[in-house]
Formats: C-alpha cells, structure tokens, sequence
C-alpha cells in the first residue's frame, strides 16, 4: 500500500514482528485519536537504592500493576520497566486527556503503597513525547545505565514490553515505540564498539572486591543467587582468578546444577552462616524481595577483612553491616565510581551513539506525528479501488464479453493506474501533514471521502 510504504521509507523503526506477540497491523490497530506519550520513572541517578528497593516489581507485581492500570484508564497503553536501577512507567494516552506524567507517580506510589509522598515526587523525572523517546532510547542502548554498555538491560526492557503485551496494555504507539529502542539498541551496539568493550555490573562488582583485597588469589568466595546475575558474577570472579568459589541458593538442586556445570562447590542454606564465615568475599544477588542478612549472619569476634557486594534490589543485606569493622559493604549504587571511568573512556562511543538515538527519535516522532493519518488513506485508498471497480462493472455490462485473460489484463491495468495516482496523492497529503497540521489533512481526506460517498447516493 502507497501509505506502508511511505512509512517504511520514512523511519528507520518500521516492524511487522519478533515474536507471536509483537506482531501487529499498522492499519487494524487503530489509535482512537491524536495521542501523548508520558514517563514517570526513578533511577539510580535520582534516588538511592534504599529508595528504589521499595518501588521495586517483580514479574507478578508487575503483572498486577498493569492490569489494574488498564482497567482503571482503558483507553491508554501502559510499560513498566523495573531493574536494580530503574523503575519506570511508560504511558500512551489520548491528547487532552487530564492524565499526566505526575499522576503516574502518584499511581505508582499508591500501588507500592508508599507513604511519603514529597519523597517521591522529589525522585521521580516526568517526561512526554520525544523527550520520552529519547529516554527509552538511551536506556535500550545502555546510555542510561549505571555501567555503560552493559549487556542485561536489552533483555530487560524486551521483558517489561512482552509482559505488557501478553496482559494487553500495549497499544500501536507504545508498540511502535518499543520495536524503535529495539532496533536502536541493535544499530548502537553493531555501530559503536560498545559491544566489543561493554562492562556489564557483574564485572564492576568484581572490580570493587578486587581492588580493596589486593588480588583473588587465595581468597574464598560466596555468591548468594545463582539467577542470571549470579551466573554473571561466578563467570568475572573466575575469569579474575578466583578458583574457590562456594554457591548458595534457597533451592539447593539449582545450586547443585550450577557447581556442576560450572566445577565449583555448594552448600545449602542451612550450612550459609559458616560458608558466609570462611569466606572473603560475599556477592549477594538473590530476588529476595527483602532484606535478608543483618550482622548476625557474620560469626562473632572475627576481625579478618570481608567484602561484601549487595548488587539486590530490594538489598539482601542490612545497611548497618557496612559499619562492623573489617567489613566494606558496596551497594549498586558504589558501583557508580567505577563506571565514572568506563563513561569517560567512552566519550566518542557516547557522542557517536547519541546520535544514533537522535536519529531514531527523528524517525519514531516523524511517525508519531502522522500516524492518524494512515487509517484515513487506507479508507481513501479502498473508495478509489472501490470506484475503479464500479465503472469496470458498467464497461463490462455495456461492451461485448472479454475472454478471462483480457479482463484479467483490463482490471490489472486499472489499477495499476490508480494505485500510480494514489501513490503521488497520499504522498502530498503525508508531506502536507508534517509541514502543516495532520489534523487539517485527515478532514480534508475525511471530506473527499464524504464527496464521493454523496456522489453515488
């Protein structure tokens, strides 16, 4: 079609799929009228995490969050992000509407049930359209992150998008808009060398230990969680020349499953307090959701040096443990010194990938900015068809027959030729909207649409 196709040459983030559920129709899915996009979000940059911990979702609070979200306001589309370092909420919503990027923190907070609301009103960033693209964008690509380049949280946002989708609070706009920070993410990693010398937290962690022991050699260590990030950890200790590592989990067979394949030993949960005891370095990243470790998880009257990294959010250690002596406790948030340095080691990744999401944003609001317009030119497109078809119909039924190929050859003709001339039409209509107002071009279709229809009548 003239207009699909005048989109895809227009924007660099045109998708028809990825997956059962990103798959979506750029006619059928329809927005009801000009739309906004909102984002209310805290991150490491505005809060600490003993802020952020209480704001955290896990996959089924998520789940809940956006369901009661869709139902309370059914004509917007809704994403929630929620890593160690960011908890955000993405909102399409119809212009006009009273809703705003400040009512997504109070309905946040309320969903959280947190009570001092100064607080998170003073945390939170609010944001709407292209500088709500750009935000994405950076954040997709790993600009945004705590640790520049680092690999998890593509995988993070693709997570937050699949389960809006599955529950149905997505729309065409947020779908558009998720498929765009996608690409973009793809285009920074295989443009700029991001890639080839990201630094994920895991390896930042291990730094932070290894900087304050001396070296891992001869040093013991304990990683609570053998999730994902836990399997990140084991892999830079190891690669750093930690040979004696010891892992813990609740489940003891996913555990056992890990030191097996990975040649490492464990204990189960019953026997952490002396695995915790014998250790020189402690890494935490267990999804507890709470607070898990205060100081009587350390044997008493023991005066050798511990490190221990908390990189959980909620945190799985008490804060006041890093006030024991010979105990140097990091947060996620420590992490920021070392990736400080990797930042400015990156200067030109950095600009070369801004541009990048400049670029793309460009696209995603040259779409935006006209995407009411498509529907209309695919009913304009359908009446042209539809009166090609009707004067076909009254040739044929005043001239003698035509054997099939000629008809064929005869319909094939015509519309060729009014696909030609709605081609230039639509095109001059899209390029009127952009330069002017979309709005004033959709009635404008609207009427030539009406004319016709009045016309047969």
């Amino acid at each position: 079609m003239p207009e699909a196709d005048l989109n895809r040459s227009k924007s660099r983030c045109y998708f028809t799929g990825g997956g059962p559920e990103l798959i979506y129709n750029e006619r059928s899915d329809v927005s009801s009228g000009p739309m906004n996009i909102l984002l209310a979000g805290v991150n490491y940059k505005t809060a600490p995490v003993s802020f952020r911990e209480k704001l955290a979702f896990d996959y089924d609070q998520m789940v809940s969050a956006l369901r009661y979200l869709k139902v309370k306001y059914s004509d917007c589309g809704f994403v929630l992000l929620s890593t160690c370092n960011r908890v955000e909420l993405y909102c399409s919503v119809a212009r006009g509407s009273e809703l705003s990027a400040s009512d997504l923190v109070t309905e946040l907070a309320g969903i959280k049930k947190y009570g001092d609301c100064a607080a998170v009103y003073d945390a939170f960033y609010c944001m709407n359209d292209r500088d709500a693209v750009c935000h994405l964008l950076e954040v997709a690509s790993s600009l945004d992150s705590l640790v520049l380049g680092e690999s998890q949280i593509i995988a993070q946002v693709r997570d937050a998008y699949y389960a809006a989708s599955r529950v149905g609070a997505t729309d065409k706009v947020l779908n558009r808009l998720f498929h765009c920070a996608f690409t973009c993410s793809k285009e920074v990693y295989s443009t700029t060398s991001i890639s080839q010398r990201r630094v994920s937290v895991a390896s930042v962690a291990v730094y932070l230990a290894a900087k304050e022991l001396g070296c891992y050699v001869g040093k013991k260590a304990v990683v609570i969680g053998v999730g994902e990030m836990g399997e990140l950890l084991i892999c830079h200790l190891k690669n750093a020349g930690c040979n004696n590592i010891t892992v813990v989990n609740r489940t003891i067979r996913r555990s056992q499953l890990l030191a097996e394949r990975l040649g490492l030993d464990y204990v189960s949960w019953d026997d952490l307090s002396k695995a915790v005891a014998e250790a020189d370095i402690i890494i935490a990243a267990a999804n507890a959701g709470e607070v898990i470790f205060d100081s009587s998880i350390l044997p008493e009257g023991d005066d050798t040096k511990k490190v221990i990294i908390d990189i959980a959010v909620p945190r799985n250690f008490e804060a006041s443990i890093g006030e024991l002596d010979n105990i140097t406790l990091f947060s996620i948030d420590d992490l920021a010194v070392a990736a400080s340095d990797n930042m400015q080691a990156r200067k030109e990744d950095i600009d070369l990938a801004r541009e990048i999401v400049n670029d793309d944003a460009d696209s995603f609001i040259d779409w935006f900015g006209v995407m009411d317009v498509g529907p209309v030119a695919g009913r304009l497109r359908d009446k042209f068809h539809q009166m090609a078809e009707d004067e076909l119909r009254k040739l044929y039924s005043c001239m003698k027959p035509l054997d099939e190929t000629s008809r064929q050859q005869v319909d094939a003709s015509v519309k060729r030729l009014v696909n030609k001339y709605l081609h230039s039409l639509v095109n001059g209509f899209y390029q009127h909207a952009r330069e002017v107002d979309p709005h004033t071009v959709i009635k404008l279709m609207e009427q030539v649409i009406e004319q016709e229809h009045r016309g047969k009548q």
